[in-house]
Order: structure tokens, then sequence, then C-alpha cells
């Protein structure tokens, strides 16, 4: 929490230095669950200017909202499936990429014979770094490939600050590790400066969405008069936060008016 605030007074300071950025803004844009309607937001430039992304006023979250619930109103926005991700990510003439993320999720990693460290990972769908525009500072980022096949492909990229943690050094591209006793290879290293996309989250690795059942076992287990369903195909499983990078041309009020209709 206090990172978070002290997040949020770095961007007011920002904008209060380049008043310009006022005018960038990010869209909360929200599916209505339940409802026949979608509730649409716009929110400031404070989502994602603290991060220092490539052309960061294109970059918009999608959220779900509940209509007809007070939109301005960030209690009473959550997150989405991932059925419907995939039903906005179809949508490609409104993005260039949607990517979807849960970066909240603690899990145990272990270099070696060492003691297990707990720490917060991500996991995100494979075009995830690709939509930010972020890059690897050694070896590469996740790619589609890396998240094609469920439970198939144990890699990870880690934060710089957690390989030099685990492994003594910056770049411990090519290196394994477990993460909650499972095997890992690392590919890639971001820098120090780069933790995601959320205020109130810093996560220290990221795994490929098809990878989720290694970080969070507990997701795939059957609920009490429900039979076992993989959050991957739960659309009633409401865990994953979404940012999208808008296709060329496309205004934020296209894009409300596209995916209110998807939504519907």
């Amino acid at each position: 929490m206090t990172s978070m605030f002290q997040d949020l007074r770095l961007a007011i300071a920002r904008f209060r230095a380049k008043p310009a950025h006022l005018f960038s803004v990010s869209l909360i844009l929200a599916m209505g669950i339940g409802a026949s309607t979608a509730i649409f937001t716009l929110v400031d430039a404070t989502l994602f200017q603290p991060f220092d992304l490539p052309e960061g006023d294109r970059l918009v979250r999608v959220d779900s909202v509940s209509a007809p619930a007070d939109r301005l109103d960030p209690r009473n926005h959550s997150n989405s499936s991932y059925p419907a991700y995939a039903d906005y990510r179809a949508e490609t003439t409104l993005f260039s990429g949607l990517a979807a993320y849960a970066d909240s999720i603690a899990v145990h990693v272990r270099e070696g014979d060492g003691q297990p460290l707990r720490v917060t990972a991500a996991v995100v769908t494979g075009n995830y770094f690709d939509v930010l525009g972020a890059r690897a500072a050694y070896g590469r980022t996740l790619s589609p490939s890396d998240d094609k096949e469920r439970g198939g492909h144990p890699v990870v990229v880690l934060s710089e600050s957690l390989s030099r943690t685990l492994f003594g050094g910056p770049d411990a591209s090519g290196r394994p590790l477990r993460i909650n006793g499972r095997k890992f290879d690392v590919v890639g290293v971001m820098s120090s400066s780069f933790n995601g996309v959320s205020l109130d989250s810093r996560p220290l690795l990221w795994l490929p969405m098809a990878m989720h059942s290694a970080a969070a076992p507990e997701w795939s287990v059957s609920r009490p008069g429900r039979p076992h369903v993989d959050p991957l195909d739960d659309r009633h499983f409401s865990w994953l936060d979404m940012v999208g990078r808008l296709a060329p041309g496309v205004s934020l009020e296209q894009a409300q008016s596209r995916l209110d209709d998807v939504a519907r």
C-alpha cells in the first residue's frame, strides 16, 4: 500500500511538471456482467505514465463493471474471465494487441539447493510484453509461442532484482530454477525500471498464461456444486486484468462504442 501511494504522488508530481500530459488519457472499458448493456469509462493518464512505456497514451485498460453501477467508483470495477478476454482480443480492428495478466500471485522460488523465497509473480499472455512495448535487458521476453500448450512451456522472465538475489548477478538468462517445486528455465531478465503495469503490485517474475497451474494450482480445483473447470475455459471465473494498445487511427470513442456491442 505504501508503494501504491508513493507511485500516485510521483504521478501527480509529473503531471504538475508536464501539464500537457493531462490530455493523454487511458481507457477503462467495461463489460456488463449479467446485464444487457456495458458501461465504459475514461480515466486520467496516471495509469500508464509512471511506467515509461512507449506511446503510453495508446494503451488502454479493460475492466468489468456491473451495470448500473457508478462507473467512476473504482470499487465497482472487477476483473474478467479468460473467455471474455478471448472475445475482446478477436476485435483486431480495435487493438494492435490485447493482453491479459494476473500479477498478484504468491509463489515460492528456489535456485539449486537454496532456501525457497516467497515472491510475487504474474501470469501473462504470450503477447503481454509486445503489447506494452517492453524489452528484456538480458535474453528475451515471453512470446506467443511460449503460451500455446497448457502446462507445456515452463519458462520464466525475472526482474533484475530477483536475478541478483537468486543468482548473484543481473543476467540469469539460460539458468534453471524451481517455482512451487517445478523446474523452469529463465529466458530473460527485465531491467529494474520495469515492474509491470499495476500501481499496487510489483511482480518479480512473469510466467506464460499456459503455466497458470504451476503458479496457482488452487485455481484448477473443483468448487462446491461445480465440476473441475480450467480457469482458461471458465467464463464465470473472473481473475484477469487486460491491457491493450489501440490500433492506429482508432479513437477512444470508437473503441468504447464497438466494445459496448461486443459486451452485449
